[in-house]
């Protein structure tokens, strides 16, 4: 893990003694050119890293530099924590575990506000296997063949697995498609079946804002927002709590026994998997094309269900 390893590098560091790149690649078990790497971060990151030539020379920090034995303030352990904690809650990683025990042994996620826990209410959870063995792949740099139920239906793809992304209440995998030839977001639920290749990858470099721009579509808005149509969803008052399963409560207006959702929405589409989702508690009153659309999904479930 580069964290660990960055820390580690860094206690070498600072410990007084000059050492050649040779040597911490020796020691971190990494080649040289990770090491240049990782020096270059800490570089980035204001610790004074210096190449001293010549005999007995080799890098260390700035004479006089030096790193509070205590940098972290109560406030920041508790951040750390909490984050370190959030990854441990989803596969247990020993060496996150590890880690969050060298870096807060003291002062853990009671310092801070926030409390992060990943993992599902119920122990067979099926993401946990799945994140498991695409993290691995993700490490060891294999394609993987995945089984994927699209919008267009089962499909089967190849792709070179590159981070593991959790967004809201969802994980995915962001990947490099090679029939699409483009980097693609995969919802881990939707994940089928999948295969670990023997066929490797080099790492592509990854433009975060084009990969993140894939989530705009879903945005939802409580006010009027350019390029987003007024979506009007009506429900009994007798739903509510059921509906606040997929809709925040803070977009529900009550009207004596009657409630109403306003939202705007950029994805008519998606607007009417939500009232599709809420199997009946909501009924689609804006606009027509919603309308039309979650009629036209509701009588192809009744022509199938009369099969």
């Amino acid at each position: 893990m580069r964290i660990s390893r960055l820390l580690g590098l860094l206690g070498v560091l600072t410990s007084g003694e000059r050492v050649t790149v040779q040597a911490l690649a020796d020691r971190f078990e990494v080649s040289r050119r990770t090491i240049f790497r990782d020096l270059e971060a800490l570089g980035e990151a204001g610790i004074p890293v210096v190449a001293y030539p010549g005999s007995g020379g080799g890098v260390g920090v700035m004479e006089g530099y030096l790193v509070g034995k205590a940098p972290l303030t109560g406030e920041d352990a508790g951040r750390i924590a909490v984050g370190l904690g959030a990854l441990a809650s989803v596969d247990g990683d020993p060496e996150v575990l590890h880690l969050l025990a060298r870096l807060v042994p003291d002062k853990g996620a009671d310092q801070s506000p926030y409390a992060l826990d990943l993992s599902a209410w119920f122990d067979d959870w099926p993401t946990k296997g799945k994140a498991e063995r695409l993290k691995a792949a993700i490490r060891e740099r294999r394609c993987v063949m995945l089984e994927y139920v699209g919008g267009e239906g089962r499909l089967r793809r190849v792709v070179e697995p590159h981070r593991l992304v959790f967004r809201q209440d969802a994980w995915y995998l962001l990947a490099y498609c090679r029939e699409r030839e483009a980097f693609r977001l995969f919802r881990l639920r939707r994940i089928a079946n999948m295969e670990a290749l023997e066929e490797g990858f080099s790492v592509r470099s990854v433009d975060e804002r084009t990969w993140r721009a894939r989530f705009a579509g879903r945005r939802v808005y409580a006010q009027p927002h350019e390029g987003c149509a007024e979506v009007v969803l009506t429900y009994d008052a007798a739903d509510e709590f059921a509906l606040t399963r997929w809709i925040d409560a803070m977009f529900m207006r009550r009207c004596g026994e009657r409630g109403e959702v306003r939202l705007y929405v950029r994805d008519i589409a998606w607007a009417a998997g939500l009232v599709m989702q809420t199997a009946g508690r909501t009924k689609a009153a804006a606009p027509p094309e919603l309308v039309a659309l979650v009629a036209s999904e509701m009588k192809k479930l009744n022509e199938a269900a009369q099969r």
